[in-house]
């Protein structure tokens, strides 16, 4: 750290809200830029608040500011991806047992209507739509993951290169 007259150092703080899963790659590569963790809240379940302090005056600031943009950047985009992996298996899941929960519905509608026999014939599809919501998801979201993990460990390539830029312009001594 540079020192002012009298060993004063200033410092400029930060608060990071980031999700639960996301805490030891933040933790882990946020030393890079200079930020220091001074304390962690958590607020809830997902999510937890970092506040972060580093030294102003550190050398090469405006270089790392830039390179920690480009690294919240990154893992935005890594975020997005993972989002992407979620929500058509979800989508495709809930799908399946809605059309399975309708055709429970007209089950009992037959049994009042027609008997036993027509109502057990229209729920089986209903059962069978319940029990496949588990494999439709992990099915789709397992198709999803194996195309877009290529993608996600380019892009923590792309992270930790952009960590080790910054952490060499930290601790180089020409400021």
């Amino acid at each position: 750290m540079i020192t002012i007259d009298n060993g004063y150092v200033e410092y400029e703080y930060k608060k990071s809200h980031i999700k639960q899963d996301m805490i030891d790659l933040y933790s882990d590569n946020i030393k890079s830029f200079g930020w220091s963790i001074t304390s962690v809240n958590h607020k809830n379940k997902e999510h937890v608040e970092l506040q972060l302090r580093r030294n102003r005056n550190m050398p090469n600031r405006d270089e790392l500011i830039r390179l920690e943009s480009k690294f919240n950047s990154i893992v935005t985009e890594i975020k997005k991806m993972k989002n992407k992996e979620v929500i058509p298996a979800l989508i495709s899941a809930s799908l399946v047992g809605i059309i399975g929960s309708m055709f429970m519905a007209i089950s009992v509608f037959f049994y009042t209507l027609y008997g036993l026999i027509p109502s057990l014939l229209i729920s089986v599809p209903g059962f069978i739509g319940w029990v496949s919501i588990y494999f439709v998801y992990t099915k789709i979201n397992n198709s999803i993951s194996t195309q877009l993990d290529p993608e996600i460990y380019k892009n923590m390539d792309i992270l930790y290169e952009t960590c080790k830029r910054a952490h060499k312009l930290l601790n180089s001594k020409d400021a």
